[in-house]
């Protein structure tokens, strides 16, 4: 119990991360291109 209030307050106590979209939609289409590559099919997703 005591890890869980811990934890939660550092979660509570941490600074926002930010997030640039643009950037992670660009690597999710890589990512997804590599995939299509390795499984040796040529349909896009």
């Amino acid at each position: 119990m005591v890890e869980a209030l811990i934890c939660g307050q550092d979660w509570l106590r941490s600074k926002p991360i930010p997030i640039d979209v643009q950037e992670a939609i660009d690597e999710v289409e890589k990512y997804e291109e590599i995939a299509l590559e390795l499984s040796g099919t040529t349909e896009q997703v």
